[in-house]
């Protein structure tokens, strides 16, 4: 049991599309191991959710997303979404995309490409929920 600080598993920018209505600036979502747990956190709103394997707890995470934000907008307080989580959370975050980035480094040197080729490495992926 990890009872200590959470694990960094992945650093993810995500974008959460909500029909043709709501579209969200990149998101930080943070995978971590905690206890026997893998928690999925967006750094931005503060909400989390957990599962057993990555791919579980990032489905939650987007359902848990998309529920919290169609509830501020039919409350209509969109503005008060934004609620950065803790700091050490967000050293995490970028800790792990770092790591990320050097990776891709190394990569690109191991294969002599040359670092002028170099371009933003990190993942945005688009979640949509019609």
């Amino acid at each position: 049991m990890n009872h200590g600080k959470p694990k960094g598993l992945k650093a993810l920018r995500c974008k959460l599309r909500l029909d043709d209505t709501w579209e969200s600036p990149p998101l930080h979502i943070l995978v971590t191991a905690e206890d026997e747990l893998t928690v999925a956190s967006c750094l931005d709103f503060t909400v989390a959710t957990h599962g057993d394997t990555i791919d579980e707890a990032l489905e939650d995470l987007k359902a848990m997303l998309a529920e919290h934000v169609r509830d501020y907008i039919d409350r209509g307080i969109p503005e008060k979404l934004i609620r950065p989580d803790a700091e050490e959370y967000w050293k995490l975050f970028y800790k792990l995309e770092l790591r990320s980035e050097r990776r891709f480094l190394n990569r690109m040197k191991s294969k002599s490409l040359l670092l002028s080729t170099r371009r933003r490495r990190t993942r945005q992926e688009e979640w949509v929920y019609a």
